[in-house]
C-alpha cells in the first residue's frame, strides 16, 4: 500500500509540474502549523505547498496544488505527510489588494491521529495579499485540511503561511 501511495504521489507531482507551464498563475507557499491542542506549540510543524491556478471567468479559478507538512511533535500518533488537492476558488481583486478563497477535494499520504484515512480529505484556504502591476503577489494565507467528518479522527490540520505567486 505504501509503495502504491508513493507512486501516486510522484505521478501527481509530475502532472503538477507539467501544468505549471500552461497555468495562468503559479505559486509557492511556506508556513507553520497551528495546533488544535494546548500540548503543541505554534510553529511546531513546517509546511510547504506549490501549485497553479487557471482562471475560468471573472475571478473564478480552478486550483491544483500539492504540499508536504513536517511533523515536529513527539506524539507517535502524528505523522509527516504529502498531500494534493484540486478544486474551485474565487479571487476578489481590489488592486493592489486581493482576497482569495479556494476549496477542493484532497488526498493525503499518511493518515494519523489528526487526519484519518487517505481520502476523502478536503482542503480550504483563505488569503489576503498584495499584487503589483506586473502580476507578482505576496499573501498571508490560512490553510486547512480535514475529512469534514467523513472519516475519524477528524481533528484536521491548520497552517498559516506566506504565499508568493506570479501571473503569466
Amino acid at each position: 500500500m505504501r509503495f502504491a501511495i508513493m507512486w501516486i504521489t510522484l505521478a501527481y507531482f509530475l502532472i503538477l509540474q507539467y501544468n505549471f507551464s500552461r497555468a495562468d498563475e503559479v505559486f509557492v507557499g511556506y508556513g507553520v502549523g497551528i495546533m488544535n491542542d494546548a500540548n503543541y506549540y505554534f510553529g511546531q510543524n513546517k509546511y510547504i505547498d506549490v501549485g497553479y491556478r487557471d482562471f475560468i471567468w471573472n475571478g473564478l479559478y480552478w486550483q491544483t496544488k500539492a504540499g508536504y507538512w513536517g511533523e515536529g511533535s513527539p506524539d507517535k500518533g502524528r505523522k509527516a505527510g504529502f498531500w494534493g488537492s484540486t478544486g474551485p476558488g474565487l479571487e476578489v481583486d481590489l488592486h493592489p489588494i486581493e482576497i482569495r478563497s479556494g476549496w477542493g477535494i484532497a488526498a493525503i499520504s499518511a493518515p494519523d491521529s489528526q487526519l484519518g484515512g487517505h481520502t476523502p480529505q478536503f482542503n480550504g484556504n483563505l488569503s489576503l495579499g498584495f499584487r503589483d502591476r506586473h502580476g507578482d503577489s505576496i499573501a498571508v494565507e490560512y490553510d486547512h485540511i480535514s475529512s469534514a467528518g467523513l472519516v475519524t479522527p477528524n481533528i484536521g490540520r491548520d497552517f498559516i503561511l506566506i504565499e508568493l505567486s506570479t501571473k503569466w
